[in-house]
């Protein structure tokens, strides 16, 4: 009943909202729920709005070419809201036709949206790196052909580590992490030789993802592992981090366990 789930929807009481939303999500059929959970996207309450794009996931058949462009269109949008919810969604649809707009998004003035940008980019091509994630039905070559490529994508994720803001260097470093364990060497390289810089930079949260990703993306394994080895005798903080990274490496790694093992000896008295 149409009528009485934007009733339910327009409630005052923002429980009242988030209950039947994720009641709507239970009951409508994938098909039908995307025209509702976009209308929730500007719902006041951010955790309605939160929830309303998480659950994009469940979105697929009739009417998902349209609900695509217009979080799309909303990428474009002056409030910035807006876009980050917009993102979230697409995200959640792994929708390759928006990573033009979401690489427009990385250079945004707001931090939160550039974040959320790296992080949705990384949702999109971590499905497969080489071939493009989920596009809108319908005329797949021309959305194909008017997005960039997997190359430009991480070059632009490469260049954005460099970004001022912590948080935005922490999203690209996971999202790097995510798309590297399945990347082609040639890409492995690029992207190993841009994150270890990383592992000196001035904030712990990044140093620790840096070494965790490096893990992910493992080769060139030398060149990783003599990196995670450093960070293990030279940055305590970081020490737990490198070597679970190291253990990720497997069997490439075992010439570093002599160096974990003096370091945990000395760090244990």
């Amino acid at each position: 009943n149409p009528p009485l789930i934007h009733l339910w929807l327009n409630e005052q009481d923002d429980e009242i909202r988030s209950t039947m939303l994720q009641a709507m999500v239970q009951i409508l059929a994938p098909s039908e729920i995307g025209e509702y959970l976009i209308k929730m996207l500007d719902d006041p309450n951010r955790s309605v709005s939160g929830a309303a794009a998480r659950a994009m996931s469940k979105v697929s058949g009739k009417g998902e070419e349209k609900l695509v462009k217009e979080l799309i269109d909303r990428l474009r949008s002056k409030v910035s809201r807006s876009q980050f919810y917009a993102a979230v969604a697409l995200g959640k649809i792994k929708a390759y036709s928006a990573t033009g707009e979401l690489l427009k998004m990385l250079k945004d003035d707001n931090h939160a949206n550039d974040a959320i940008a790296a992080d949705v980019l990384g949702q999109i091509l971590d499905q497969d790196p080489q071939i493009p994630a989920i596009l809108p039905k319908g005329d797949n070559d021309q959305n194909l052909a008017n997005e960039p490529d997997h190359k430009k994508i991480v070059e632009a994720l490469v260049e954005t580590l460099k970004h001022e803001n912590f948080i935005v260097r922490l999203s690209v470093v996971e999202t790097l992490g995510k798309i590297g364990k399945s990347a082609k060497s040639k890409d492995r390289l690029l992207l190993t030789k841009n994150l270890i810089g990383l592992l000196s930079d001035s904030n712990l949260q990044v140093r620790q993802k840096t070494a965790l990703a490096l893990g992910k993306i493992k080769e060139p394994a030398e060149l990783i592992v003599s990196q995670l080895t450093v960070s293990v005798l030279k940055d305590y903080d970081v020490r737990t981090a490198a070597i679970t990274a190291l253990g990720e490496i497997g069997q490439e790694a075992e010439r570093a366990m002599p160096t974990v093992k003096e370091a945990l000896n000395d760090s244990s008295g």
